[in-house]
């Protein structure tokens, strides 16, 4: 019971991860000198059985008492200088230069969403966050990385602030793991996440099938459920230009590269996307209108996804549709509202100017939903100017003028998304 000194995980990771045992924990959850371990066999010899689970625990646990104390010798700190002796990747550099990129990244990224206030613990922690990967605690119990640093943090007379975002950073560590809840976990997560994956990508490391030894995919992810979930107001673009800018004294950034790593992570935000259910055309419809920004991108799946249930949408998609044919054939998008000779091309006309003003307000609030039930207002407007106007008439201007018009309204029925690519309405 000496040994509870120790922080809960580094009690854990021996009994659970190495020997298979259960740790037991009293009812606040705190641990107790106990463990439950499982033994094949019949009752004979059972105190001997039991004998040898306790030895070699105890010596699992020696060890971790071992190295607990002589890495606290040296401040956390002390360790950085050391990541000069652990390679990253050959043509990458080692942990001591992907930490230095790190940190880089990390501060720009504070910058650039405004949390200036937040800098100098985003620093701190990016300076420190790969330490512990040199300590001998870790060495021994890699799956203790980002736990030991934060704790030798804290017992270094770092700010806990530093320390939490120290543990933060490597979060989520696999599918439905928990996302850094600080600013600074966040932003040094997203920073050392998208450095490994601009890296790789550059010296030719994509993953393939079932290749992915660096776990692209994963970090990948992790950084889409960080961008998604805290609304987080970061181009991709941006995001991958700045990792490749990080890079360019070792490796050479091309805007091809760029792209892979693009679509690299639209093809995992795809699988996000279809996980919460939205359909592959609305997902289609979306990307063609913005794959950018991911929090904008969710919402417009969203709002299309729930315009879809709706009466009106699927008159509208008709509507688009017979549009969309016509207006492939036009040359510009200047309407002379002088030439419009029918009633019905007037109405249209009016119609549209209307609901193009209300739409535009809609979309720079970001109500996607409210602007797709304005472009709803265009479906009737439409349906009578086909039965009433023929578009493609001897006369040219009248011809180029009706073009014209259908070519401005598809550009505004494609505005949340491209509605000529739903397949459906329901």
């Amino acid at each position: 019971s000496d040994m509870l000194e120790m922080p809960r995980e580094v009690l854990i990771t021996p009994m659970k991860e190495h020997q298979r045992y259960f740790a037991v924990a009293g009812p606040q959850g705190e641990l107790l000198p106990r463990f439950i371990a499982v033994a094949n066999g019949g009752k004979d010899n059972l105190p001997e059985v039991r004998q040898g689970f306790e030895r070699v625990l105890a010596a699992r646990l020696a060890d971790a008492k071992f190295f607990w104390q002589v890495d606290r010798k040296t401040p956390l700190e002390g360790y950085v200088e050391k990541l000069k002796g652990i390679v990253f990747q050959e043509a990458l550099g080692t942990m001591h230069a992907k930490t230095a990129r790190i940190v880089d990244l990390a501060v720009m990224l504070a910058k650039e969403l405004g949390w200036e206030e937040d800098l100098s613990v985003v620093q701190r922690a990016a300076k420190l966050a790969k330490a512990d990967l040199v300590t001998n605690m870790v060495y021994e119990f890699p799956e203790l990385q980002g736990v030991m640093g934060r704790e030798y943090a804290l017992r270094s007379g770092e700010p806990p602030a530093v320390a939490k975002a120290i543990y933060e950073h490597y979060l989520p560590r696999f599918a439905g793991d928990e996302l850094p809840e600080t600013v600074p976990g966040m932003i040094v997560s997203i920073a050392d996440k998208m450095d490994s994956i601009a890296g790789c990508f550059a010296v030719g490391l994509i993953p393939t099938g079932s290749q992915d030894p660096y776990a692209l995919r994963r970090q990948a992810l992790g950084i889409i459920q960080i961008i998604l979930t805290k609304q987080l107001d970061l181009p991709l673009t941006s995001l991958i230009h700045w990792a490749q800018a990080g890079l360019a004294d070792q490796v050479e950034a091309t805007p091809q590269t760029a792209k892979q790593i693009g679509e690299f992570f639209l093809g995992r935000l795809r699988g996000i996307l279809t996980g919460e259910g939205i359909r592959y055309d609305v997902i289609d419809a979306v990307l063609a209108v913005e794959s950018d920004r991911l929090p904008d991108l969710m919402a417009r799946c969203q709002a299309v996804t729930r315009a879809l249930d709706s009466e009106g949408m699927a008159r509208l998609l008709v509507a688009c549709e017979r549009v969309a044919n016509l207006a492939a054939k036009a040359d510009d998008r200047r309407v002379d509202p002088g030439l419009l000779a029918e009633s019905a091309e007037k109405e249209l006309y009016q119609v549209y100017r209307q609901v193009n003003d209300k739409v535009t307000k809609k979309l720079a609030a970001a109500d996607y939903q409210g602007a797709l039930a304005e472009l709803v207002h265009l479906s009737g407007p439409i349906d009578a100017f086909f039965d009433q106007v023929l578009v493609m008439v001897e006369d040219e201007d009248l011809r180029r003028n009706r073009l014209a018009l259908l070519g401005i309204l598809t550009d505004l029925l494609t505005c949340v998304a491209d509605l000529r690519l739903i397949v459906t309405a329901r």
